[in-house]
């Protein structure tokens, strides 16, 4: 507990002195003034637990000094007050009483009375403010019930929030919120104090906008809505409602961190649009995001909506696609950048839908890896590409080197077995299998991945690191993983010709490079100018759009018949 503060206000410096001392041995933190003035000037920014002030003093004496702070907005204004006199003249205190004082002792000062007043007077003060607190928290306490007990009462289910929407004659916004550590709470804490959180969450919801003070629609434990009007900019709403995304409240004086998926849906009340299945496609959309764990507030646009339905036509459709052989894949071709000589391809998985036709792999990869289906994946592309070497080889294109992607979630499943297995089926050497591994999969498990990669390396397989200069590992990792290429991610080859930040990175990747004897190669090289920058700074290898698109085996082989092959990678 921190020691009580005491404003001395004397204008006699030798008292003041001694009465400073004595308070100072006594424990107590001192403020001193030699007058009233400069008494009031240091009460704008100190607050002492008691004030111990003369009463006969030049220009504000201590009456005036006690009438004025009695009188102010200053936080001190209540403060306990005790008069120093000289005489203890009748009718001075007489005015000091009503001005508010609260003791007083007489000239010449006995040192050891004065202790004890004080000491008196901050107990009694002490207690007081104990016995507020008290009260405030017992107050505070039924009102939170009060108001928990009336929230819980007013929450209207889904047939409700369905009616509520019908009635809409203008544009509405549907907001769903889905506050993560609310069951944790009920499970662990009780009911009570989920409602409790409930209620302080939706009390910082309307202190956003008060226009969110309207009727909660309970759809599911743990699930809420609510119908507001439309703005015309919702940049206000919007960012307080990232904000409330994450927050943190207390529970019986426990910090507690609310973590909330939030989704905006505007609603048009329009004829051809069914209130139920609008409600059924946005609960979808809130259910997506959250398992994508969406870092920001969700507003459903129409291409949001879009996206969304494709992600669920994804879902259901991909183990099906895997089944009968609607993927496939397309090479990349690796170029020096020097001479355009082809060194290698690296192999891209490719999805054709029969309903939706091409799907980017960013939708569904990610898709592949949720539902559990990346062991299927990427043996698969492995038995693939090994395949069309296989195929390029007996054409006597035998100096091509493919490369696979493989995820993080494939360093715990097999990925060494897959990778013999597949070599052994289609009597390919091992030196001619590059497997890149992203930064962000390596440093997600270093133990895991460094055991893979010196497998990898024991058979004879070259190993790259995929996005280079992404991750937060990068200068670990290479001087202890068994790596024999580095690849620099198109973040910093997209703007290498005309940012002097960019050239650095890549300038100091490729020296890294060389230091280290690793091959280095630059991914998104997509214009001339770029080409040439790069070269200029030492790398030798690449692979864009500056050189070709992704193509199907047999282009990729007209484009090896077009071109001299060479190697270009250092000898192991």
């Amino acid at each position: 507990m921190s020691a009580a503060s005491i404003l001395c206000v004397e204008d006699e410096p030798s008292l003041r002195r001694d009465l400073v001392e004595e308070l100072q041995d006594a424990g107590y933190v001192v403020y001193e003034a030699p007058d009233g003035r400069q008494a009031l000037e240091l009460l704008q920014t100190q607050q002492p637990d008691l004030v111990l002030c003369d009463v006969t003093m030049p220009d504000i004496n201590g009456l005036e000094l006690l009438k004025r702070l009695r009188a102010s907005e200053l936080p001190s204004a209540q403060v306990p007050f005790v008069f120093l006199t000289a005489h203890g003249q009748k009718s001075d205190l007489i005015k000091g009483r009503e001005f508010g004082a609260d003791d007083y002792l007489v000239k010449p000062v006995d040192f050891d009375l004065l202790l004890s007043l004080l000491r008196s007077r901050l107990q009694s003060v002490a207690r007081a403010r104990s016995r507020v607190q008290t009260e405030l928290a017992a107050a505070q306490q039924q009102i939170e019930k009060l108001l928990s007990q009336s929230l819980m009462s007013s929450l209207s289910g889904r047939p409700a929030l369905l009616a509520a929407l019908q009635e809409a004659r203008e544009p509405v916004d549907l907001l769903l919120l889905r506050p993560t550590e609310l069951q944790y709470l009920d499970a662990a804490r009780g009911a009570e104090h989920q409602q409790r959180s409930l209620h302080s969450f939706l009390a910082s919801l309307r202190r956003i906008d008060a226009a969110l003070d309207t009727r909660v629609f309970d759809l599911s434990p743990y699930l809420y809505a609510l119908v507001i009007p439309r703005r015309p900019n919702r940049e206000k709403l919007l960012r307080g409602l990232d904000a409330l995304r994450d927050q943190q409240t207390r529970i019986d004086g426990a910090p507690v961190r609310l973590r909330t998926t939030i989704l905006l849906a505007p609603y048009e009340p329009v004829p051809e649009v069914s209130v139920g299945a609008f409600l059924d496609e946005t609960l979808v959309a809130l259910h997506l995001a959250r398992r994508e764990g969406a870092d920001e507030v969700v507003v459903l646009t129409p291409k949001a909506t879009e996206r969304m339905r494709l992600l669920r036509h994804v879902e259901e459709m991909l183990p099906q696609a895997i089944a009968q052989g609607e993927l496939f894949l397309q090479y990349e071709p690796k170029l020096q950048l020097r001479d355009r000589r082809i060194i290698g391809a690296e192999a891209l998985v490719r999805w054709h839908s029969p309903t939706l036709g091409i799907i980017s792999p960013g939708l569904f990869i990610p898709v592949i890896e949720r539902l559990g289906l990346i062991g299927t994946l990427t043996p698969w592309v492995l038995d693939r590409a090994l395949a069309g070497l296989r195929t390029l080889r007996d054409r006597g294109h035998r100096e091509i080197v493919v490369a696979v992607n493989v995820s993080g979630s494939d360093l715990k499943n097999g990925l060494v077995h897959a990778v013999t297995t597949a070599l052994d089926r289609h009597g390919i050497p091992p030196q001619a299998l590059e497997i890149e591994i992203t930064e962000t999969a390596i440093i997600q498990d270093l133990s895991d991945a460094a055991q893979v990669m010196r497998s990898l390396r024991d058979l004879g397989v070259h190993v790259a690191i995929d996005d280079f200069g992404t991750g937060h590992a990068s200068l670990t990792y290479l001087r202890t993983f068994p790596v024999d290429s580095i690849k620099i991610d198109r973040l910093f080859v997209q703007s290498v010709d005309v940012s002097s930040v960019d050239q650095a990175i890549v300038s100091s990747v490729i020296a890294l490079g060389s230091a280290l004897g690793l091959m280095v190669v630059a991914e998104g090289v997509e214009t001339e100018s770029q080409r040439d920058k790069l070269s200029r700074l030492g790398c030798l290898h690449g692979q864009g759009y500056l050189f070709t698109r992704s193509l199907s085996l047999d282009q990729f082989e007209e484009m090896l018949k077009g071109r001299e092959t060479g190697n270009g990678r250092r000898e192991t």
